[in-house]
């Protein structure tokens, strides 16, 4: 990443130094291997929600989802929802908002996409951006990880998925 930061470098009129990225590099992708359909109905599943609600990226901060991931039944777009990234310690601003964006990447697999909401997050200070660089694949991991669990869960051969607390008589 260091070698991206260096080769951005440009310097201002006045005299300053700033980042010249592309505008999508603060844009968080990851993919689950898994169908557009099984994501869907993962998105659909209270238990994801409830996983999804809230909770802790580690050393690094905490999230708070505002928007929860919902199905579209319109175009390429799987799911929309929206959270609140918070960093750990001191800080200006207290949370970063971010939208997030399911996709079909291709009929066996979709792509999970964390950006902020924000005209211009490239003009942020160093702290803000760092943090944020250090929240937001975190948070893109955790929902890859949750969605992957439940699909992986509901594929299992055997299981039966419509008993939940009654035992078989």
């Amino acid at each position: 990443m260091s070698d991206l930061w260096t080769s951005a470098s440009t310097t201002t009129s006045r005299g300053r130094r700033h980042q010249a990225l592309p505008a999508d590099a603060v844009v968080m992708r990851r993919r689950i291997n898994a169908s557009p359909h099984q994501v869907r109905a993962a998105l659909a599943d209270p238990h994801v929600v409830g996983a999804l609600e809230i909770g802790t990226l580690g050393a690094a901060g905490w999230f708070e989802l505002t928007l929860h991931p919902r199905p579209t039944a319109f175009g390429w777009e799987v799911g929309r929802g929206r959270a609140r990234l918070h960093g750990s310690g001191l800080r200006l601003v207290l949370h970063t908002r971010v939208d997030i964006e399911i996709t079909v990447w291709s009929h066996t697999s979709c792509e999970v996409s964390v950006q902020p909401v924000a005209r211009a997050p490239l003009t942020w200070g160093v702290r803000r951006l760092r943090r944020y660089f250090e929240l937001g694949p975190l948070f893109a991991d955790r929902i890859c990880s949750t969605l992957a669990e439940r699909i992986d869960r509901a594929s299992r051969p055997g299981v039966d998925r419509t008993v939940t607390s009654r035992s078989a008589a």
